[in-house]
């Protein structure tokens, strides 16, 4: 384990802010008390050290106004939303803009930044080698230590608050904000060593930040933040940008291609910023891979699955599902037997009305005596003819054919069945 020790550069605060200043806050951020009053409080909080924070200082006019983002952040701060530590960030963003003066700047030893590395005994120190081949153009290019992570967008490497070029984040206090700030943490966080390329483009910086491309512990941090949905490309500085050419800022917005320019054999740009044979959007609105429109109003790669109405299912058969609708079906007719049936038995599976339908099971029959008086009238059972004349409750069958003249009259409706009920 050994020690990094680098000079000229601040301590990563630890803020620790008394409770009464939120009073002051509060009344500053609902009017009772003026900018100037608000501005003096704090100028003298820094100045007694209460307030411990990084300070470049930046000659400013007269005119300078506090943003109304900071008076938010002041207000949700007094009300407890948001913790100390951003709205530290928006009374640093004051300091740096020369809205707040201070006399002087506050240099320290970082705190903690510690590496576990094996080189040497504890008392050695690691000298920080400047990595310039990672940088292009003619604008500065340095190498440090990372002091701050302030949101997803804006770092500091030595003290110096460092915005990334062409790609931002959500502020801490909108949607993903707090996400992308803790994605920059976990890939390049406060101690790590980073490589600065100022963006020969807009040398002029924003809001007293150099902007840049950050190289740190192997990433790209402008690079990574985009690739992994965290943040978004500002297409309005591609053109002002030494970096617009490269691949990522191109791959995210900054195509230079116009639809003109691509060649015959490949006519259309797409989104992504190279030109293709075909369209990128189908006559439909989707693009191609997802050609297909759901009821969902969404496109897909497949046909949206048709699925059939179930049939209404007849309660006279609670095993399966029959439709009671027409045609009407007999027992070959479907792949089920010996299921529960109920009456009304639209279907008449249940020919022998004992609850059990198409069964598969048929005992054999009781061969009849043999009887030389059988009415030819019923050819399905031998019934003698009259006397005595018989009526349905006295003999054992049901729904038989009956061919006339019917002597016994167990056809009463002619229907040529006899006994039906």
């Amino acid at each position: 384990m050994v020690s990094i020790s680098v000079t000229s550069i601040f301590a990563q605060s630890q803020y620790e802010i008394p409770d009464w200043i939120k009073n002051n806050v509060k009344w500053w951020a609902e009017g009772e008390i003026d900018d100037g009053a608000f501005v003096s409080g704090i100028e003298y909080l820094i100045s007694k050290g209460v307030i411990d924070i990084p300070i470049t200082q930046k000659s400013v006019s007269a005119t300078d106004e506090i943003p109304s983002w900071v008076r938010t952040n002041a207000e949700w701060w007094a009300d407890g939303t948001i913790s100390d530590s951003d709205f530290v960030a928006g009374i640093e963003y004051l300091a740096n803009s020369g809205i707040i003066r201070v006399a002087q700047t506050i240099p320290s030893q970082i705190e903690s930044p510690s590496l576990e590395i094996n080189a040497g005994p504890s008392e050695d120190t690691v000298e920080i080698v400047q990595e310039s081949w990672l940088c292009s153009g003619n604008a500065r290019c340095f190498t440090g230590i990372v002091t701050q992570v302030i949101d997803g967008d804006t770092i500091k490497v030595d003290g110096q608050s460092i915005r990334f070029a062409l790609a931002s984040a959500p502020e801490l206090n909108e949607p993903g904000g707090i996400e992308a700030r803790e994605f920059i943490e976990t890939i390049c966080s406060v101690g790590s060593i980073a490589t600065v390329d100022e963006d020969d483009g807009q040398t002029q910086g924003s809001y007293g930040r150099v902007l840049g491309v950050i190289y740190c512990n192997e990433f790209n941090l402008n690079e990574d933040l985009l690739n992994v949905g965290h943040g978004y490309l500002i297409s309005d500085f591609c053109k002002d940008s030494e970096f617009e050419n490269e691949y990522w800022a191109q791959n995210h917005g900054c195509s230079t291609i116009s639809e003109h320019e691509c060649p015959v054999s490949h006519p259309y740009i797409w989104t992504d910023g190279f030109c293709y044979e075909e369209p990128e959007f189908l006559d439909n609105g989707c693009p191609r891979g997802y050609p297909y429109v759901w009821s969902d109003d969404l496109c897909y790669n497949i046909p949206e699955p048709v699925y059939e109405e179930s049939p209404r299912c007849d309660p006279s058969y609670p095993d399966f599902c029959i439709a009671s609708d027409s045609p009407d079906l007999d027992c070959d007719e479907i792949p089920y037997a010996d299921f529960r049936v109920y009456q009304p038995d639209p279907h008449r599976f249940d020919a022998d009305y004992d609850g059990i339908g198409c069964e598969s099971y048929q005992p054999p029959a009781e061969a009849p005596p043999v009887q030389s008086d059988c009415d030819p009238s019923y050819p399905d059972f031998c019934i003698p003819s009259p006397p005595p004349d018989l009526d349905c409750g006295d003999i054992p069958y049901k729904r038989f054919t009956v061919l006339q003249p019917d002597p016994h009259r167990f056809d009463g409706d002619k229907d040529g069945i006899g006994c039906e009920t």
